[in-house]
C-alpha cells in the first residue's frame, strides 16, 4: 500500500460549533490528508486563535479537550499577546463522510469552508423568515467541535515553544485497537505508546498497562458520532462563573501558594493522585472525576480575598429545552433533602451542576474540609445522574425519577 500525505494551505477563518450552536470562528492555516493507496485515513486541521479563545476552549473542553487527555507538557507558560497553534483530528468515524465530499487536501478545505459560508446566511435572509433569535441548525457534523480531537496545543515564544500533547496525538499508535476496544490490541498499542513516551522500563509494567488499557478504552467512546437526538448529556459550560482577567502569566512552580486555600486544594489533589490543571489568571482548578454512573467535569474555585471554597462537578451534556421544566422540578425535590450542596440547572443551556462551598472566614480550612467538599459532592450529583437520565431518555416523571434514586440511597 502506498501512503502519502496531503496538505492544503487556508489562512482563512473557520467557523465552528459547539453543542449549543454558539459559533467558534479561528483562524485556520492548514488541512492535512494523510492516505493509503484512494482511502483517507485521518484529516488533521491546523488552526491559530488568541488567548482569550484558547481559554474558552480550555474551560468548556471543546475539540474533546478534557483535562484527563493530557498526557505531556503544560500549559501555564501561555502568554497572551501570542498566538495559540492547535491541531485537531477529524474522528474516524466521520471520515467516510468527508471522503464523499473531497478527494484530496483542497476539496476538503474548500467543502469546509463552503459548508462555514451556508451556515452563515445573510440578514437580508433571515428577516424574511423572520428568526433572527435562533441559531443556526447546524446540519454537517464535520462543522461540531465535538467531531475534533485535540492532538496538540503549542506557542512559539523567544524561549522557545511551550505546549502539550493529548492522548489522542498518540493515534497512530493506537490504531484501530481503540476503534473496536480490543484489549490485546490495546495492551500493544499501549506499550508502544509507552516507549514513545519513555516510560516502558518501569518496573510497574504490565499493571501499568492494565490500568492505561482501562483508561483509554473510556477514551475510545470519543471516538465515535451519535445523531443529533441520541443523548441529553454533551458538553460543559461555566460561563457564569469564570471571569477573565488582566495579570501575568504565572508559573505552575509558584502558583498557587502553599499558605492560600488554592494551595491547600492543590496538595489535596496531589496527595489523592488527582490529575488536574490550573486555569490560568483564575484561582480555579480543573480536573475529571469517574463515578460508578458517569464522569463529571469538576472546578475548584477559591476566592481567596472572602476566603471561600466552591466545587462544581458537572454533567459532560446540557439538557435540551423540552426536558428543562422535568428536570427542574426534579432537582428542587432533590434539593430539599440535601444536607450538604445544591443542584442547580442554566436555563439558558441546560447545564446541570452540582455545587458544594464552604466560607472559613476567621477560622482555618482543613484538608478534611476539603475532603467532603469533594467527595460528597461527586458522590451526590452521580448517586442522582441515573435520575436525570431516566428522564431525559425514558420519560419518567419528577416525582418517579426520584423515587428511582432514592430506593437505590
Amino acid at each position: 500500500m502506498t501512503a502519502r500525505t496531503e496538505t492544503c494551505y487556508i489562512n482563512a477563518n473557520l467557523t465552528l460549533y459547539d453543542a449549543s450552536n454558539s459559533p467558534l470562528t479561528v483562524y485556520a492555516v492548514n488541512l492535512t490528508l494523510p492516505r493509503k493507496d484512494d482511502e483517507i485515513i485521518e484529516c488533521r486541521l491546523t488552526f491559530k486563535t488568541d488567548f482569550k479563545v484558547y481559554q474558552h476552549i480550555d474551560i468548556k473542553a471543546l475539540f474533546n479537550l478534557e483535562s484527563d487527555a493530557r498526557i505531556s507538557g503544560n500549559s501555564c507558560k501561555f502568554q497572551k499577546s501570542l498566538p495559540i497553534q492547535i491541531e485537531v483530528s477529524l474522528k474516524p468515524d466521520l471520515l467516510p463522510h468527508l471522503q464523499k465530499h473531497a478527494t484530496s487536501a483542497n476539496e476538503a478545505a474548500a467543502y469546509l469552508l463552503n459548508q462555514c459560508q451556508l451556515m452563515n446566511p445573510d440578514q437580508s435572509e433571515l428577516v424574511k423568515t423572520e428568526k433572527l433569535s435562533d441559531k443556526p441548525k447546524l446540519s454537517n457534523f464535520l462543522l461540531a467541535t465535538e467531531s475534533w480531537l485535540v492532538l496538540s496545543v503549542r506557542q512559539s515564544q523567544k524561549s522557545g515553544e511551550v505546549g502539550y500533547r493529548t492522548i489522542w496525538s498518540y493515534s497512530s499508535s493506537l490504531g484501530t485497537s481503540v476503534m473496536d476496544s480490543s484489549h490485546d490490541g490495546l495492551i500493544e498499542s499501549v506499550t508502544a505508546l509507552f516507549q514513545d513516551l519513555g516510560i516502558n522500563d518501569l518496573p510497574l509494567g504490565n499493571i501499568a498497562k492494565e490500568i492505561a488499557v482501562e483508561s483509554i478504552s473510556q477514551f475510545a467512546d470519543l471516538l465515535k458520532i451519535t445523531g443529533e437526538d441520541s443523548s441529553i448529556l454533551s458538553s460543559e459550560e461555566l460561563n457564569d462563573l469564570l471571569q477573565s482577567t488582566e495579570s501575568d502569566e504565572q508559573d505552575i512552580n509558584d502558583f498557587p501558594n502553599s499558605q492560600s486555600i488554592l494551595g491547600l486544594v492543590t496538595n489535596f489533589l496531589k496527595d489523592n493522585n488527582f490529575n488536574f490543571s490550573p486555569i490560568m489568571d483564575l484561582d480555579i482548578l480543573q480536573l475529571s472525576a469517574q463515578g460508578k454512573n458517569g464522569r463529571y467535569n469538576c472546578f475548584a474555585q477559591a476566592i481567596e480575598e472572602k476566603q471561600q471554597l466552591i466545587f462544581y462537578s458537572v454533567c459532560l451534556a446540557q439538557v435540551p429545552l423540552d426536558k428543562r421544566r422535568a428536570i427542574a422540578e426534579f432537582i428542587t425535590r432533590a434539593n430539599y433533602g440535601l444536607i450538604i450542596g445544591n443542584f442547580e440547572m442554566d436555563w439558558s443551556d441546560g447545564q446541570i451542576r452540582y455545587k458544594t462551598s464552604i466560607d472559613v472566614e476567621g477560622g482555618t480550612l482543613t484538608t478534611e474540609m476539603v475532603k467532603q467538599l469533594v467527595y460528597v459532592n461527586v458522590l451526590t450529583i452521580d448517586s442522582y445522574l441515573p435520575g436525570l437520565v431516566a428522564i431525559a431518555q425514558q420519560n419518567l416523571d419528577a416525582q418517579e425519577a426520584i423515587a428511582l434514586v432514592e430506593s437505590e440511597l
